[in-house]
């Protein structure tokens, strides 16, 4: 299993964003959209060493304005 957070982190004055967290199954052949698709910025993703289900986030939002996709986030 595979977890990747789109947007870019360092914040500067021409910054890519991206729509949230992506997750495939098949070793990156195939990706599927699972969640926070405002969040715009992933810092961190760091999935649990024995649980692969287990996933925290770390999402920036919107660099210049509130949003509310902003923190730290855990699956369920």
């Amino acid at each position: 299993m595979i977890y990747a957070g789109s947007g870019e982190a360092c914040i500067r004055g021409n910054i890519s964003y991206g729509d949230g967290v992506y997750k495939s199954t098949d070793a990156g052949k195939t990706w599927s959209n699972v969640g926070i698709k405002d969040s715009r910025h992933i810092g961190k993703v760091i999935v649990h060493p024995t649980n692969p289900d287990v996933v925290f986030v770390a999402a920036l939002g919107h660099a210049y304005g509130a949003n509310t996709e902003r923190g730290i986030f855990r699956t369920p």
